[in-house]
This record gives structure tokens, C-alpha cells and sequence, in this order.
């Protein structure tokens, strides 16, 4: 799933064009409904939601580098 929700992101707002934390945001929130619309148990909807919590508790700005960065 998360894969799927990567490709949908990358199609929406396009790699190059960068974006902001509230549309990674958005994405994160995406593997949750996808999960649940693919009939994931409950403690499998819970972990996912605890794991965006923990990535969106992450000191971010140590990540943040100066100029383009490509993968």
C-alpha cells in the first residue's frame, strides 16, 4: 500500500515541484483509508496510525537540506 499511496503522490503533485508537510501529511492519511477499504483489521488500522504518529513526531527540520536532493 504504502507504495501505491507513494506513486499516487508522486502523480498528483509531481516529484520536482517539492511540496509541504501537510500534503505528506494528506498521503500518510491515504494508507489508512486504503487499508480500511481493503478490510484491514482493526489492529492492523491501529498500527499504521501509530506509525504516522511516530513519523510526524520526527524533528523533520535534522532532514532538511540545502539545494536539490534527488534519490
Amino acid at each position: 500500500m504504502s507504495y501505491e499511496v507513494a506513486d499516487l503522490f508522486a502523480g498528483q503533485s509531481g516529484v520536482s515541484s517539492g511540496c509541504n508537510a501537510y500534503q505528506l501529511y494528506l498521503a500518510m492519511s491515504d494508507v489508512i483509508f486504503l487499508a480500511q477499504c481493503e478490510g484491514a483489521s482493526a489492529y492492523r488500522i491501529a498500527q499504521l496510525e501509530e506509525n504516522i504518529a511516530r513519523a510526524l513526531r520526527i524533528n523533520w527540520h535534522e532532514y532538511d537540506r540545502p539545494g536539490d536532493f534527488k534519490w
